[in-house]
């Protein structure tokens, strides 16, 4: 699915839920509305990645509060028996919350000097 800016951010979530995605992800991103509210705005998307904003906030406030929700964010996929969730600066300088499950790593990374661009969750 891929797309910039049609439809709002959360009919698109919609779509990604009720989608090809499996439950883990279905579950994240169920969490991510939750947390973000209704000005969630899916900027683009395809099979393994989307990119997102939240309008009104700061990409770097937006991660701040997925990183004090990250136990609630990823609640379904540690409860899955998955590994620890991790959070770190990968060698690029971007900031990451990362969790591995039996199939994937589930990610939510704020990619380095792209302040604005918006935040990135692959599955």
């Amino acid at each position: 699915m891929a797309g910039g800016g049609i439809g709002t951010g959360q009919d698109k979530i919609r779509l990604l839920v009720y989608g090809s995605v499996s439950r883990e992800v279905q579950s994240v991103l169920g969490r991510l509305q939750e947390i973000l509210g209704p000005t969630l705005n899916i900027i683009s998307s395809d099979a393994n990645q989307l990119r997102f904003h939240v309008w009104g906030y700061t990409d770097m406030y937006v991660f701040q509060k997925l990183k004090a929700n990250k136990e609630n964010l990823f609640s379904s996929a540690t409860a899955q028996g998955s590994q620890s969730i991790r959070h770190g600066v990968d060698n690029r300088g971007s900031e990451f919350i990362r969790v591995g499950t039996r199939d994937k790593v589930l990610e939510f990374s704020l990619p380095a000097g792209e302040n604005g661009k918006g935040i990135i969750f692959r599955y």
